[in-house]
């Protein structure tokens, strides 16, 4: 799933109370357009239906819910999805305390909408022709000119933006108004399952899973829709969970002041189960986490069916940040928590995004015409301001601060496996001295800012034994000064281009695999290794090569092609040493969820064993019904079993963002099962001994370093 609208939030910094199950939160990067969405909707409904209920509290709070629980949706699109979140709101409210009115609103606008949807399937404008002939045909008995006109304004805004996408939630929503309008007023249950199932339609689960569509801008057939309602019904279960848990204080007092019936699944368990509050709320808890973990599960399976189209399961993964949106905003929503100051959320500051005309802001003009500004000559005439702002002459600051994190990288211990690197090369290359200490500092700066990256993106806490820059200086100091790196880096160097993209596109694919949970072939990971960390080698030979004063030196392809190996080996070692010394942190990039050369090998084999078990003994084929296909049988069912252990651990990883002792002790047992330790060491071996014999064919003299470097990185055993 692309993530080029929202970024990530610290988890840390929000109050989940662990219902989020490890899952990350992400937010729209226009977020400001979701708090101007309900502020419409809030003034449409306040000037064409009446005042808000009292103590009203939608979708807003110190964050939008529409941008924690939407952040996929496209910006041009974002504000009118909303604007629809809102509407609910509101509708919900209305249908708590008139349940009547509720009905015949919905009714009556639902009614409007195909109107007016007829009339657009005839290539006329929204309110000419038959639209506007519908709008004027109801009677004042029937539906008001007022909430007409609200209705007229939301489907305008729909239409603005994109008519066929309209057209297709205008369809899903007219199917399943009905749904919500029919079953509000349930009250009895028999048991906690009878209480979801009624709890998945009454959340209005198909409204939001249509305006997710529109607001993605998917294509997805109601087959499909059929199918993704299904696999993420453990989710939408597990919201309500959480949806109960976070309004059960607001919802007891006013069942107790208003003496009305109580629709909670925490007064659900207490009847049932003779709980007390206490009781039932961690039975709810731990009820969401499972169901979380089942959604996550199911989702892993789902992002590789064939059958279902690249839109589709787009939806499915966007609804992991329902989830975690949907606990972030709960727990600082008013409407949940009267505690809670009632403020516009924090990056509320409405700007325009456009779709291709001037003035329009997602395909509606003027909805900002509301928001005040100041003067542009307040307060010039009464300030008195001295001739220092004007001033050139100021002290420049100097690089302590930004230069601190770099600092304490480079004082944690290390082997200087690449100052090694280049040592060994000067033996064929004879560089000045002068410049060994500029490419040997060039490096050092790469390497360093690429580190200080790569911990947070793989939310390292430990680099060489010892907590990791990020962990000392915070997030946002470290991406400074890793940059500060980079741009010392360059200004040494001017040309380090190629190998610097190969190192980025590299690490974005290492990311990409742990961060959705995808595990690639060998050949995917060596050519990702290639890049992330093969490429500092190539660019220190490449340096060398450049400022090199022999008279006879290396050839260039062949080199480069050596250092690739020893990135390679580099990188498989650094694998093999995680899941057996504790130097790092023991098997921490199991922690990370990182996919390392034996976990993929014993992936990919388990999942090849599986069906060439069943029909194949010793690579021939044999007959089903003989006692060795049995046999074949049931070690491909042996291998199932095996599989399943490895996924459902690192789907237990992702939820819980990190493995406990226990689980990597089983993972490790697996590993060994499989052979794929052994297979790794064996590969370091072929690796080794193919550096060695490659750097024989390159120089014409022994090079000493070089053979010091490898007797350093040499692993014997498997441990």
């Amino acid at each position: 799933m692309n993530h080029q609208f929202s970024h990530l939030l610290d988890a840390s910094a929000y109050d989940t109370d662990g219902l989020c199950g490890g899952l990350l939160i992400r937010v729209h990067k226009h977020a400001e357009l979701a708090t101007a969405g309900a502020l419409r909707a809030q003034r449409d409904w306040k000037e064409l239906i009446g005042p808000l209920t009292s103590n009203f509290c939608g979708s807003l709070a110190p964050i939008s819910l529409t941008a924690v629980a939407a952040p996929g949706c496209r910006p041009e699109r974002l504000e009118i999805v909303s604007y629809v979140i809102e509407l609910g709101f509101l509708c919900d409210d209305l249908m708590d305390n008139a349940q009547d009115t509720a009905s015949r609103l919905a009714m009556h606008v639902t009614t409007l909408m195909d109107e007016m949807k007829n009339g657009v399937e005839s290539g006329l404008a929204i309110l000419d022709g038959p639209a506007a002939a519908a709008a004027g045909s109801f009677s004042s008995s029937t539906i008001s000119p007022e909430q007409r006109r609200l209705a007229i304004n939301f489907v305008q805004g729909l239409m603005a933006v994109d008519v066929p996408a309209s057209m297709a939630l205008f369809g899903r929503m007219m199917r399943h108004i009905p749904d919500i309008t029919n079953n509000h007023t349930r009250t009895e249950f028999g048991d906690l399952d009878e209480y979801l199932e009624f709890r998945v339609i009454n959340f209005a689960t198909r409204l939001i899973i249509a305006a997710l569509i529109f607001g993605m801008g998917l294509t997805i057939s109601a087959e499909e829709e059929e199918i993704c309602l299904e696999l993420s019904r453990p989710a939408w279960q597990a919201a309500i969970l959480v949806n109960d848990i976070q309004s059960w204080e607001v919802e007891y007092s006013v069942a107790l002041e208003q003496k009305v019936p109580l629709t909670n699944a925490i007064w659900v368990l207490m009847k049932q189960h003779s709980l007390s509050l206490d009781e039932a709320k961690e039975l709810c808890r731990e009820k969401s986490k499972t169901l979380v973990a089942e959604y996550m599960s199911i989702l892993g399976v789902a992002s590789g069916r064939d059958d279902l189209s690249k839109d589709a399961r787009a939806l499915l993964e966007s609804l992991q940040y329902m989830i975690t949106g949907n606990v972030v905003w709960g727990f600082q929503s008013p409407r949940y928590d009267p505690r809670v100051e009632r403020a516009l959320p924090n990056e509320f500051a409405p700007q325009k995004v456009t779709n291709g005309e001037e003035n329009d802001v997602n395909g509606v003009n003027d909805h900002h015409k509301d928001v005040e500004t100041l003067p542009a000559d307040c307060g010039t005439d009464t300030v008195e301001v001295g001739n220092g702002i004007i001033s050139l002459d100021v002290p420049q600051l100097d690089t302590q601060v930004v230069d601190a994190p770099c600092q304490y990288l480079d004082s944690l211990p290390s082997k200087g496996v690449r100052d090694r690197a280049v040592d060994a090369l000067n033996v064929w290359f004879d560089v000045s001295p002068e410049d060994i200490v500029v490419i040997k500092r060039v490096i050092s700066l790469v390497h360093g800012g690429s580190l200080m990256l790569d911990d947070i993106q793989d939310g390292s806490k430990l680099r060489r034994g010892k907590p990791s820059t990020h962990e000392v200086f915070g997030e946002a100091q470290t991406f400074n000064s890793a940059g500060h790196r980079l741009v010392q880096a360059f200004y040494e160097i001017r040309q380090l281009g190629k190998e610097m993209q190969h190192l980025v596109v590299g690490q974005s694919y290492d990311l990409s695999w742990t961060c959705n949970m995808e595990c690639p072939t060998e050949e995917e990971y060596l050519s990702m290794v290639d890049g992330k960390t093969a490429s500092l080698f190539r660019m220190l030979a490449r340096l060398m090569d450049a400022k090199s004063h022999a008279p006879s030196k290396p050839d260039l392809t062949s080199l480069t092609q050596l250092m690739t190996l020893l990135g390679r080996y580099f990188q498989i070692r650094d694998d093999y040493m995680n899941l057996t010394s504790a130097d790092k942190g023991f098997c921490e990039d199991l922690d990370e969820g990182k996919y390392s050369l034996p976990l993929i090998h014993a992936l990919n084999q388990k999942t090849k064993d599986i069906t060439y078990k069943e029909h194949t003994t010793n690579g021939k084929a044999t007959n089903r019904n003989s006692g060795t296909a049995a046999a074949g049988c049931k070690e491909g069912t042996e291998k199932r079993k095996a599989l399943l252990i490895l996924r459902n651990i690192l789907t237990r990883r992702r939820l819980d963002g990190k493995m406990s002792l226990e689980q990597k002790h089983l993972v490790l047992e697996q590993l060994r099962e499989s052979g794929s330790m052994e297979y790794t060491l064996a590969a370091l071996r072929k690796l080794f001994g193919e550096i060695q014999e490659r750097a024989r064919q390159l120089g014409t003299r022994r090079n000493e370093p070089l053979e010091a470097l490898m007797s350093l990185l040499k692993v014997s055993s498997v441990v």
